[in-house]
């Protein structure tokens, strides 16, 4: 996970909620003294696969600033599937 999200002094701020190998990872992220949980989810469609990441139980204002952060982690992830 370091890969997308990036080196950081005190490790990854959550822990595993719910996992299906290949389908889906939900993460309680325990970040900032607020607590909020992060899934990601994999389904197949007639194109290939769709992830669908949605941050939820989380203050609009720290959403609207993790908004960047989730942008340009999707942007990696896709430019590395796209090679």
């Amino acid at each position: 996970m370091r890969r997308w999200f990036g080196q950081t002094d005190q490790g990854l701020p959550g822990r595993v909620r719910a996992s299906r190998p290949n389908r889906l990872l939900e993460l309680v992220w325990e970040g900032d003294g607020d607590g909020s949980v992060v899934r990601f989810e994999l389904t197949e469609d007639e194109r290939g696969t769709v992830l669908v990441l949605d941050h939820s139980l989380i203050d609009e204002a720290v959403g609207k600033a993790y908004l960047q952060r989730w942008t340009n982690s999707l942007d990696r992830l896709h430019a590395e599937v796209g090679r």
